[in-house]
């Protein structure tokens, strides 16, 4: 399983080896939020490739536009929370509605 860091540098790796020529990748809107702020958005362009937002894109207000538009249901997001236990793995998972985007 692999750490918030490691996904972190996953998924620039692809997106580095997207950018210098094309990588085609399928993920869905991933952003990843450290301290209450936005650090980085992958997602998967029109064309197939695997893309990065801009930093004026790292922005709360443009994460709820994009997703709002994305929502189905109130539901524009979901959250997956792993966890060690003793020898085991406790995986937590939990819908993100529109109108708690950005609440604590």
């Amino acid at each position: 399983m692999l750490s918030d860091n490691e996904t972190e540098c996953l998924l620039y790796l692809l997106w580095s080896k997207a950018s210098e020529g094309g990588l085609p990748f399928v993920v869905s809107d991933t952003i990843i939020c450290k301290d209450g702020k936005v650090k980085s958005w992958y997602f998967t362009a029109k064309d197939g490739l695997l893309k990065r937002k801009t930093k004026r894109n790292l922005i709360l207000e443009r994460v709820r536009e994009c997703l709002s538009k994305k929502s189905k249901n109130g539901i524009v997001g979901s959250i997956y929370t792993f966890n060690e236990y003793k020898d085991s793995i406790i995986i937590s998972f939990d819908h993100v509605f529109y109108e708690n985007l950005g609440k604590s």
